[in-house]
This record gives structure tokens, C-alpha cells and sequence, in this order.
């Protein structure tokens, strides 16, 4: 499972389509992957994802705090928030970390309630 969630961070590239700028699918593909799992796979998933949020690699920690802020783990927010305060370049961390919360009220706010919504039913 782990290699499967380290692929989904990785692919497809950030930025290399239009449908990607920001890391979308790949939140988007990480919570559907998360959605598929039991409750054991959900906490060894969860897990994982705190842990990549407090990632130096920029792009990793904004699409795991994308994901944090998508299943409403506030705590694992703060606690990336919390680590990139910590960190010799704190500065550019709480930027990109910030623009992830900008990006998130904006974009993947409503990004998430299309996302997540409830599937019509059709008569």
C-alpha cells in the first residue's frame, strides 16, 4: 500500500497539464484511495499523510495538507503548520503552507464539496 500512496503523490506531475496545476488529481486520487480503505488502512494511510505534510519537499506537504484540510484532520494541519515554523527556511515553509490554506478556501473548498458530494440518483 505504501508504494501505491507514494505513486499517487507522484503521479500525474504537478503542473505538467492544466487539470493538474496545483496538485488536484493527485488529492483527488489520494482521497479516493483513502475513501477505498478500511479502518486500518485509513489510520496506516492517515499516518502517512501527516507524516509527508511535514515534508521539506514543497509539493509533497501542499498536496498532504491539501488532504489533511480535505478529511477535516485540523490537528494534522496545525502539526504541519507547527513543523514548517520550526524549520531553518520557516519562512518559505509557512508561505507555501499558507498559500495552500489561500488555495484552499478558493479552489479546493468547492473543489471538495464536487468531490465529495453525494452521487444523484437517476430514475
Amino acid at each position: 500500500m505504501e508504494e501505491e500512496i507514494l505513486h499517487l503523490y507522484q503521479e500525474p506531475a504537478i503542473g505538467a497539464s492544466y487539470t493538474n496545476t496545483y496538485g488536484e488529481e493527485n488529492i483527488r486520487n489520494l482521497l479516493d484511495k483513502y475513501r477505498s480503505l478500511d479502518n486500518e488502512g485509513m489510520q496506516q494511510m492517515m499516518k502517512m499523510v501527516v507524516n509527508f505534510s511535514q515534508s521539506t519537499d514543497l509539493a509533497t506537504s501542499f498536496v498532504s495538507v491539501g488532504v489533511l484540510h480535505a478529511l477535516g484532520q485540523n490537528e494534522g494541519v496545525a502539526e504541519a503548520y507547527c513543523w514548517a515554523n520550526k524549520q531553518e527556511d520557516a519562512e518559505r515553509m509557512s508561505v507555501t503552507l499558507k498559500s495552500a490554506n489561500r488555495w484552499r478556501t478558493t479552489f479546493l473548498e468547492p473543489f471538495f464539496q464536487f468531490v465529495l458530494r453525494e452521487p444523484e440518483v437517476v430514475d
